[in-house]
């Protein structure tokens, strides 16, 4: 009874918080940037950077941040109109791979994570099917010609 009334309490104080962050940075000061967009000729071609100089950081000092999110832009080197620059380019070739071909594994896996972002943490639904018809699902891919198996590896077919 006491890890109940501990999670409660807990869930309860982590609500209160975040009202009371939200009531801070809704009455904060504003956060202001100065954006500023670069365009340089080069030969006749036209090449453009954009960056942003944060000049106050007004309600985003109180915003915790996480890895997960997007980064400010770059501030640009200063520059003045007119102003000559030395550069130098590469041309090179690279080549890129396929991804890796499923297995039954790795598809019954796939099937089951797809779309866990739109779910509540507590739903009793998450995925493609149920955990009882996504072999099935599979075995239908197979049977209809849209998927064939190569060893271990299912491959998508032309159909």
């Amino acid at each position: 009874m006491k890890t109940a009334v501990r999670i409660l309490f807990r869930t309860l104080f982590l609500s209160c918080v975040c009202i009371a962050t939200k009531l801070i940075c809704a009455t904060a000061p504003v956060h202001k940037y100065e954006a500023v967009k670069l365009t340089a000729l080069c030969n006749g071609a036209e090449f453009t950077a954009s960056g942003r100089t944060v000049l106050d950081m007004g309600w985003k000092r109180y915003i915790n941040r996480t890895e997960n999110d997007k980064p400010d832009e770059k501030a640009l080197p200063a520059v003045s109109e007119g102003q000559a620059f030395i550069v130098s380019a590469s041309k090179s070739e690279h080549f890129t791979s396929p991804p890796k071909s499923y297995t039954e594994d790795t598809l019954l896996s796939a099937m089951e994570r797809a779309g866990n972002d739109e779910y509540d943490e507590e739903a009793e639904k998450k995925g493609l099917g149920t955990p009882a018809t996504r072999a099935a699902t599979i075995e239908a891919l197979v049977k209809n010609g849209y998927v064939e198996r190569d060893g271990k590896k299912l491959r998508s077919t032309d159909k």
